[in-house]
């Protein structure tokens, strides 16, 4: 349609009255491609969409579709033959949880008859495998220790020393604490330390990674933790390997369905914004 009779129609200024009401992304994208039709295949499909969803909803008044991210760009990654990162793979899980959903409730639908929806509802897919490899990420973005065996034995290591070292400093602190300015353990440059008079530095064999602006008290880690905490430093750098290793791994059994996935992602967005936006519009604040 000419541009001059969308401006006299004020048809961006009509859509701008929708955007705050949308949940998703792909609502967003589709609503800034949006533009008058006169297909009247097109409208009547819309239209019929719309009805069905009202009487989904009349029969179902407690339907709801989990907001989703657009991931489009994502998925052209993991096809391009990059690897996600922890973020990205928690936008695909999103997406897959709410296609598994969408299905469930789907197929558990009573008493009512869906035809043009119906079409939206059987292309989502599923993929069981894939949702339970993205289990590995919690919604904090932290890798959970199942992801792999190897990850839950190293970390076990780390939470072992790491006790063994609070344990020594403990003793320490019980030993020495004449010698100390405060029965405390201290921190600096990433190391526990002990805060030691500076008269009682030589009685204390370690290394001294800090000194008081007073020039009373020195920071030292005690030789009996030193080796404790390069085997932690070491174990750190093995997680932060195997970490990567496992986002490289899961990119790999996504990367063959990444199309699918972002093709889930354009469908949950349709049904949210473009069918049952228009009928029970709320405020974008749930957008996340």
């Amino acid at each position: 349609m000419n541009k001059k009779i969308l401006e006299t129609l004020e048809f961006n200024k009509v859509k701008a009255l929708f955007e705050s009401h949308l949940l998703t992304e792909q609502g967003l994208e589709q609503l800034r491609q949006l533009a008058p039709t006169a297909k009247a295949d097109k409208i009547k499909q819309a239209f019929a969409e719309m009805k069905e969803m009202q009487a989904l909803f009349v029969e179902q008044p407690h339907f709801t579709i989990l907001a989703t991210k657009e991931i489009a760009g994502v998925c052209k990654r993991l096809e391009m033959g990059a690897d996600l990162n922890i973020e990205e793979f928690l936008l695909l899980k999103r997406v897959l949880l709410s296609s598994r959903e969408l299905q469930s409730f789907y197929a558990n639908l009573e008493n009512i008859s869906l035809e043009e929806l119906a079409l939206w509802f059987e292309k989502l897919h599923d993929f069981p495998q894939l949702q339970g490899n993205l289990q590995a990420f919690n919604d904090a973005g932290f890798i959970e220790n199942f992801a792999s065996e190897e990850l839950a034995r190293i970390r076990r290591k780390i939470h072992d020393s790491e006790s063994q070292v609070r344990d020594v400093l403990q003793d320490l602190l019980k030993q020495k604490a004449q010698m100390l300015t405060e029965v405390i353990v201290a921190s600096r440059n990433g190391r526990q330390v002990l805060p030691v008079k500076n008269t009682y530095r030589n009685k204390i064999a370690g290394v001294v990674h800090d000194i008081s602006a007073s020039g009373n008290t020195v920071y030292i880690e005690p030789r009996e933790v030193i080796k404790l905490s390069e085997e932690i430093a070491s174990l750190r750098a093995d997680e932060r390997y195997e970490m990567l290793r496992i986002l490289q791994e899961i990119s790999e059994r996504i990367r063959p369905h990444a199309a699918e996935t972002a093709n889930d992602a354009w469908i949950i967005g349709h049904l949210v914004d473009s069918c049952q936006g228009p009928l029970y519009p709320r405020k974008a604040s749930s957008r996340s």
